[in-house]
């Protein structure tokens, strides 16, 4: 498998608490949970810069493909900053990398992910070209 491609910017952070209930019988970061925080980093970014993940005519995102890799463990009470950007756009899809550390003074890598997505019509279930206002939020972004 290959190697899981960093963006070259990011352009979307943000920091979540390991809770308990993201604890598994290892007593570290469960990687179901990691993913579920690179999804909530995904939603907080189309929110913060007001573009839906559903349109009124019907057109949206869907999950294609996502990929976890652990470089270290987080614990119970760490703070993690999850940086996003992106790292691939193509006709129809697109692919968000996350670099997620925790510790802010000398921060540690704990993780990479990908997720890539698509957008689609809802209607036809058929892929939908990347609408260019969607390209627009992306290059006016400001890289972290």
């Amino acid at each position: 498998m290959s190697k899981i491609e960093l963006p070259e910017n990011y352009i979307f952070s943000n920091k979540l608490d390991v809770r308990i209930d993201d604890i598994n019988y290892g007593n570290h970061l469960d990687f179901s949970r990691l993913v579920s925080m690179l999804s909530n980093t995904r939603a907080l970014f189309f929110k913060e810069n007001n573009y839906p993940e559903l349109s009124e005519d019907n057109i949206g995102i869907i999950t294609k493909d996502v990929r976890v890799s652990f470089l270290d463990q987080a614990f119970f009470g760490n703070n993690l900053r999850f940086l996003m950007g992106v790292t691939c756009l193509k006709r129809a899809s697109f692919v968000l990398g996350f670099l997620v550390q925790a510790g802010d003074s000398q921060p540690k890598d704990i993780a990479h992910g990908e997720i890539t997505l698509a957008f689609i019509d809802y209607s036809s279930q058929r892929p939908r070209a990347i609408p260019k206002d969607f390209i627009s939020m992306i290059d006016r972004c400001k890289y972290i």
